[in-house]
C-alpha cells in the first residue's frame, strides 16, 4: 500500500557545503539560532516509516539535503541497546548543517498515522523533544550505516520531552490537548506544530470520526514513493503448529533453527478473517486455521490501536473496511 504524505513547508535551503563537517551540537543549534540562521520544522505520524524518514531526510544522489558527516539524531529515550533510526523512541529531532544554514526537524510518530493529520482535522496536540539548542540531554553513541556513509550520525540519548504521550488508544483527549498546548508554548524556541506528516496509508483508510477521512480542507496528501511491507506475526508454537498442520517436514528447532523462509507456513485471508470474526481478542479454539486439532487451545489475537496505520492496513485487507 501507498505511503502518503502531507506536503512540507519547509523553507529553502542554501547549497554551499561546509568546509569542516562535524556533527551538529547543541551549541551550533542555539548560536544559529540566536544568529538567525536556524531553520526548523515537526512532523508526525506513522512509526514504522521513521527509518525511511531521517534517510530522506538526509538525502542522497542529487538530492542532498544534509552536509556530510553534520547529522546528529536526539531523542527523549533513554535505551542504551538501540542505535538506529526506527528504533529510538517516537519522540525524535533530526540536526544538520547545510551550507551556511544549522536545520532541524523534529519527528513525533506518537499514535501512529492517523496523527499525521489530527493536528489539524482535530486539533490534536502532540508532544515533541524540547527545542533542541538547549535541552538537556544524557549520553551520545555513533550511528553507522553500513549501505550508505551520509547516514551516519551522532546519537545524543535522553532529551528533554515537551508533553506527554498520548493515551494507550493514541488518540487525544481535552485533558491531554490542553497540558500539551501549555507545554508547547512554553517552549517557545521549539515548533509550535507539525506542518505535516507521514501515513503508512491514504487518509481516506483511518476513521473519519477520529480525523481520517477526507482532509483535502487542511491541506495536499501526495504519494512518498516507497511501500511498506505488512505480515501477520505469529507465536513459536502457533508457527511449528502451522507447519505441521501444514506438512512441513521442517518443523522443530533442530530442523528449522533459523526460521527459514522455504519452510515458512502460510495463513490465508480467509483463515484469518474467521478469527477476527468470531469476536473478542481470546478463543479457545484453532480449528480456523488448523482443523480439529485445535479445539480447545487458546488463540490470542492482537491488534493496534484504531490511529495505526497498520491495523489501518490489515481492516482494509481482510475486512474491507472501509
Amino acid at each position: 500500500m501507498k505511503m502518503s504524505k502531507i506536503a512540507l513547508a519547509v523553507a529553502a535551503l542554501v547549497s554551499a557545503t561546509s568546509a569542516f563537517a562535524a556533527p551538529v551540537t547543541q551549541a551550533d543549534i542555539e548560536a544559529a539560532r540566536v544568529g538567525g540562521t536556524l531553520e526548523q520544522a515537526w512532523i508526525s505520524g506513522a512509526s514504522a516509516s521513521i527509518k525511511a524518514v531521517y534517510e530522506g531526510w538526509v538525502g542522497s544522489g542529487t538530492a542532498i539535503g544534509c552536509d556530510s558527516g553534520t547529522n546528529t539524531i536526539f531523542t527523549s529515550s533513554t535505551a542504551t541497546t538501540a542505535v538506529a533510526p526506527g528504533a529510538l523512541g517516537n519522540f525524535l529531532a533530526y540536526a544538520c548543517k547545510k551550507g551556511t544554514r544549522t536545520r532541524v526537524l523534529y519527528h513525533t510518530a506518537d499514535g501512529g498515522s492517523l496523527n499525521a493529520f489530527t493536528p489539524y482535522t482535530k486539533g490534536t496536540e502532540l508532544a515533541r523533544v524540547k527545542y533542541v539548542g538547549t535541552s538537556t540531554c544524557g549520553t551520545s553513541v555513533s550511528y553507522t550505516d553500513s549501505t550508505n556513509a551520509e547516514n551516519n550520525a551522532t546519537i545524543i540519548r535522553g532529551c528533554q520531552q515537551v508533553g506527554n504521550k498520548l493515551p494507550a488508544d493514541g488518540v487525544a483527549t481535552a485533558a491531554s490537548n490542553a497540558t500539551n498546548a501549555a507545554a508547547l508554548i512554553a517552549d517557545a524556541n521549539g515548533p509550535r506544530k507539525p506542518v505535516g506528516g507521514f501515513s503508512d496509508v491514504e487518509p481516506a483508510v483511518l476513521p473519519a470520526s477520529l480525523g481520517g477521512g477526507d482532509v483535502s480542507a487542511f491541506g495536499s496528501v501526495a504519494p512518498a514513493y516507497f511501500t511498506q511491507a505488512f505480515g501477520v506475526v505469529v507465536s513459536k508454537p502457533l508457527y511449528r503448529a502451522l507447519q505441521v498442520a501444514q506438512g512441513i517436514a521442517n518443523n522443530t528447532d533442530a530442523l528449522d533453527p533459523n526460521y527459514d523462509p522455504a519452510n515458512a507456513p502460510t495463513i490465508t485471508k480467509a483463515q484469518y478473517t474467521s478469527i477476527i470474526n468470531q469476536g473478542g481478542a481470546y478463543h479457545t479454539d484453532w480449528s480456523p486455521i488448523l482443523g480439529a486439532t485445535g479445539t480447545g487451545k487458546a488463540v490470542k489475537l492482537f491488534r493496534r490501536v484504531n490511529s495505526s496505520g497498520t491495523q489501518a492496513s490489515s481492516n482494509a485487507y481482510f475486512l474491507a473496511n472501509p
